[in-house]
């Protein structure tokens, strides 16, 4: 439902097409969501390395936009991609590229990029059964929050809260054994709210109804913090008229566009109503010299 004046759209709705492509690979279409990948794995007790908390998004997205899920052994689905088949229009030719070649890195999460990406094959992995162990925090630091973040026991964890003026913070961890956690077995490692919209987006109607409320209504975005950035954003936020704030740690990864090639990050994917937008803007304009944010998920 965005638009974007000036810019070709191409549609990869009926680019969907997956199969497997090895032992522990599969090829897809660009337009490929993740659910589709997950059904496909499922038939041999296979998954993705990393898992967002939304299914219905497009696996070829990954490539040019950060989708994770707080998974631990890769922090973003592009560091599973391991080739791709990309269409140039500058030189009319198709480009064919693996992960340790340079044309590979020249355009992975490169927005200025004009290539059309086409087909991507991906690492997966035997599936695994999860257990989460939740932990509720009062008024925790950044170096408390940091700490949970940086936890390497789980195979996932994530912090939540749901109202940046409030007191309390979860702590999510997800475990693949069930010696870390009391919980039930959860097929991925994601929270109810993930399952709830997942539930939402099968639906036609609830599906339009989630989305048009969104855009109207809603401003979402997501931020990645250096480490000192993150103290001084959680010293901040609880003045911000944030109503939800969700953060999830991600490794340097060294890819020459990314957010994350220099450093470690924090990531805060937060909502606000519309109206606050301005406000929002405002504080980061004044508080920090570089705001790194993720464009797959900023709202328009």
């Amino acid at each position: 439902g965005h638009h974007y004046p000036g810019r070709t759209v191409v549609s990869t709705v009926l680019l969907n097409r997956v199969r497997k492509a090895g032992p522990d690979r599969i090829r897809a279409d660009a337009g490929t969501t993740v659910r589709k990948a997950l059904d496909l794995l499922a038939a041999t007790d296979q998954t993705l390395y990393v898992v967002p908390n939304f299914s219905y998004v497009c696996l070829g997205t990954a490539y040019f936009v950060p989708i994770h899920g707080s998974a631990a052994d890769y922090s973003c689905l592009a560091e599973t991609i391991t080739k791709v088949l990309l269409y140039d229009p500058a030189e009319d030719r198709l480009v064919a590229a693996a992960s340790d070649e340079p044309a590979f890195r020249e355009h992975v999460y490169n927005l200025r990029s004009r290539a059309v990406l086409l087909r991507l094959e991906v690492r997966v992995k035997p599936r695994s059964r999860y257990f989460m162990n939740r932990e509720e925090l009062t008024n925790p630091d950044a170096a408390t929050i940091l700490a949970a973040l940086r936890d390497p026991r789980p195979t996932n964890v994530e912090v939540r809260k749901p109202n940046a003026a409030g007191d309390t913070a979860t702590v999510a961890r997800f475990y693949s054994d069930a010696g870390g956690a009391q919980a039930p077995v959860l097929e991925l490692p994601r929270d109810a709210l993930g399952r709830l919209w997942d539930r939402l987006e099968e639906n036609p109607v609830t599906a339009f109804l989630m989305h048009t409320l969104t855009r109207r209504l809603a401003w979402h975005v997501e931020l990645f913090f250096t480490a000192e950035e993150f103290a001084q954003f959680w010293a901040d936020h609880r003045t911000l008229p944030l109503k939800k704030i969700q953060l999830r740690f991600i490794r340097r990864d060294g890819l020459p566009h990314s957010p994350f090639r220099d450093h470690d990050c924090i990531s805060s994917d937060m909502f606000m109503l519309r109206r606050s937008r301005g406000a929002f803007e405002e504080y980061l304009a004044r508080t920090f010299a570089v705001v790194r944010s993720n464009p797959g998920k900023h709202s328009r």
